[in-house]
């Protein structure tokens, strides 16, 4: 449709088997930006918005690539989203995913809104799969994902949340705490 951009995404690629004198290889043409790579750096995740054709309904691709010499080829996808959501972008750590659903519909008065932390297991690249979830009140973001702990801001900033996410299907809180002010970023 001419009303609608269009863009396209490169993965660049580094030739480093001379340290002292690394080569810029030719892009390849990937689905969507890059948002992380397995434990083995043998498998990309990418992740995509599409729109409807008014921008009215959102649904959001997580794509698995395995680079080879001249392309990547993709092994997988994972759709989710079903248009009255607002999705983030997963962060990734090895094969373990997690991202934040929230709905878009506006809560009813005295009605505090609700998000959602969901978790992606990526062991097997052929089939990523959503895993367990758990709910919240408030506004949520993923502030870190590492091993088996995510950490989440949530109540609008004001919370911490750490997950146990050692089994993907069953993800846990570990703690919360309620901190002064609004948590930008934290490391795990």
């Amino acid at each position: 449709n001419a009303n609608h951009d269009l863009a396209a995404y490169f993965a660049g690629r580094l030739d480093v088997q001379q340290p002292t004198a690394p080569q810029l290889l030719t892009g390849l043409n990937i689905p969507g930006n890059v948002i992380g790579a397995s434990s083995q750096g043998d498998t990309v995740y990418t992740f995509e918005t599409i729109w409807d054709a008014n921008y009215t309904r959102q649904t959001q691709r997580l794509y698995v690539l395995q680079p080879q010499s001249t392309r990547m080829s993709l092994v997988g996808t994972l759709q989710f989203g079903n248009g009255q959501e607002s999705v983030s972008i997963p962060v990734i750590d090895g094969e373990k995913g997690i991202l934040i659903r929230q709905p878009w519909q506006t809560s009813s008065c005295g009605e505090a809104p609700m998000f959602t932390a969901q978790m992606l297991d990526l062991h097997n690249p052929t089939a990523p799969a959503l895993a367990g979830k758990l709910s919240f009140v408030g506004y949520g973001d993923v502030l870190a994902l590492k091993g088996n702990y995510a950490l989440l801001r949530a109540d609008s900033g004001e919370t911490v949340v750490a997950l146990d996410v050692s089994t993907p299907n069953a993800p846990s809180v570990a703690a919360s705490s309620i901190t002064p002010g609004y948590t930008q970023q934290t490391r795990l």
